[in-house]
């Protein structure tokens, strides 16, 4: 993706799937940038932002800042199921005992049809919610 954005450093897309890349490597500073410049080809795109707000989320150790609160509200404004979003909302609510709020997010995503989610896991993780929930009465 670096040699490919060197020749063309204004796609947007490649900036997007580098962000990405680096998420995945937990190198989130590095993913910011890319993820900022795929928003100054691309605009301001919910996906973005739910990106952005998920590597801020994880760069410092799951707790939500004012900034990732700031960018999954505009994602939101965008479009209501952004998953990305959605994912950081019920992995926070989760985190707090608060499973009744983590299975609502979970079951928008899945609602949301996003082909790219691990359906799966997401299923997964809102059976133990509902387990610690059961537990927790």
């Amino acid at each position: 993706w670096q040699n490919q954005l060197r020749q063309d450093p204004n796609n947007g897309d490649r900036w997007f799937e580098l962000g990405q890349a680096y998420s995945l490597n937990n190198d989130f500073e590095s993913a910011l940038i890319s993820f900022r410049n795929a928003q100054t080809v691309l605009g301001d795109n919910p996906a973005i932002f739910g990106a952005m707000a998920t590597a801020d989320y994880y760069q410092h150790k799951q707790q939500l800042t004012e900034q990732a609160k700031a960018w999954i509200e505009q994602a939101d404004a965008k479009e209501q199921h952004e998953s990305s979003s959605l994912l950081i909302l019920a992995s926070e609510a989760f985190l707090h005992h608060n499973y009744a709020e983590a299975l609502q997010h979970w079951q928008k995503v899945l609602d949301s049809q996003n082909q790219a989610i691990d359906r799966r896991a997401i299923i997964q993780s809102m059976q133990l919610a509902e387990q610690m929930q059961k537990a927790s009465k």
